[in-house]
Formats: structure tokens, C-alpha cells, sequence
């Protein structure tokens, strides 16, 4: 009999202890699986935020990607219109110019380069003044340097062809060629740093 309480005993005994450790156990899963859960949901979001963040950057990426591109071809034409006019304008008054000694080949000459200069002229002020917005005001002020400069080359071949007799002024057209010179390797250089500054601010950082 008494064996028999002794074992009923040890029997709750071990009752009690098997409750708490499945108590435990049971706590324990609960706990893991909300971990786990949470883990997930955190996952999610994470993933969510950088795919976001993936998508905003190739949108920003796209934008300026076009709109370099556009800039670019914006400055493209500004080189080369600038490069026609000035050119245009050194035909006026070229340093070893031959100029006929007939009077009605003479005139037909000179109507023909004023004729160049002039559409290389307008050509300049449609790429240069209708694309303002849109140029850097460093390239800009200078294409307006370059465009002051010309105009010597200019009043001097309307001077020397309205009064005839009048020879060029070799003296001024001289320095306004050597101003010439410099503000075209100063355009050049301002567009080269331009577009190479923004190819550098492209770069990804390492």
C-alpha cells in the first residue's frame, strides 16, 4: 500500500515537471515563431524600401541620362556654329587674300563671302540665343566674346567695300585674329570642362 503512494506520488511528481517543461517548450516555439515571423515582415519591408530605392535611382538615372544627352547635342551645335562663323569672318579679310582686278569681279567676291558670313552669322545666333536656357552662362558668355570680336572683322569689310578706296586695316584685324584665337581655345576648353565635369559627377562613388 504504501509502495502504491509512493508511486502515485512520484507519479504527480513527474506530472508536474512534464507540465512545466512542455509549458516551457511550448513557450519557447510560440516565441520563435513570432521571431521568425517578425523576421519576415522586417524582410519584407527591407525589401520593399530597396526596391524602391532601386526604382527612384534608374528614374533619376533615365532623367539625366536624357538630359545630358540633350546638353551635349546643345553644345555640339554651338561648337560647330561657332567654329562657321569665325571662320566665315576670317574669309572676310583673309591675311593672303587676292582680291581681282576687275571691279565687277571684285564685287561678285566680296557679295559672296559677306553672303557666307552672314548665314554662318544667323546660323550662330539661332543655335546660340534660342538655346540660352539651356547653355552653361560660362559658354555662353564667351560665344558672346567671340561674337564681339568677329564684328571687327565685319565693320571693317562693310567699311572697305561701301567706301572703295579704302584698303583694310591690317594693324586691327591682326589683334582682333589673335583675340580670335584665344577666345576660341577658351570656348573650346569651357564646353570640354562642362561635359567632363558632369561624365565625373556621374561616376559612381568606390
Amino acid at each position: 500500500m504504501e509502495l502504491l503512494e509512493s508511486i502515485g506520488s512520484w507519479a504527480g511528481y513527474i506530472a508536474i515537471a512534464l507540465f512545466f517543461i512542455f509549458k516551457n517548450g511550448a513557450q519557447k516555439y510560440v516565441d520563435e515563431k513570432a521571431k521568425n515571423l517578425a523576421t519576415i515582415e522586417d524582410t519584407g519591408k527591407i525589401t520593399n524600401e530597396v526596391e524602391n530605392v532601386k526604382s527612384q535611382f534608374h528614374r533619376q538615372s533615365h532623367a539625366w541620362k536624357w538630359v545630358f544627352e540633350k546638353e551635349y547635342e546643345i553644345l555640339k551645335d554651338v561648337w560647330n556654329s561657332s567654329w562657321e562663323f569665325q571662320a566665315a569672318a576670317r574669309s572676310l579679310r583673309p591675311m593672303m587674300d587676292f582680291v581681282p582686278e576687275d571691279d565687277e569681279e571684285k564685287k561678285k567676291m566680296f557679295e559672296d563671302r559677306y553672303k557666307t558670313y552672314i548665314d554662318s552669322a544667323n546660323e550662330f545666333k539661332d543655335v546660340v540665343y534660342k538655346n540660352k536656357p539651356f547653355i552653361p552662362p560660362v559658354v555662353y558668355e564667351t560665344c558672346l566674346s567671340l561674337k564681339d570680336i568677329v564684328s571687327d572683322f565685319q565693320i571693317d569689310f562693310e567699311l572697305s567695300y561701301i567706301q572703295k578706296l579704302r584698303g583694310p586695316d591690317w594693324k586691327r584685324l591682326t589683334e582682333s585674329v589673335e583675340k580670335l584665337n584665344s577666345t576660341l581655345d577658351e570656348l573650346n576648353d569651357n564646353i570640354r570642362e562642362h561635359v567632363h565635369g558632369n561624365l565625373n559627377a556621374a561616376q559612381p562613388e568606390p
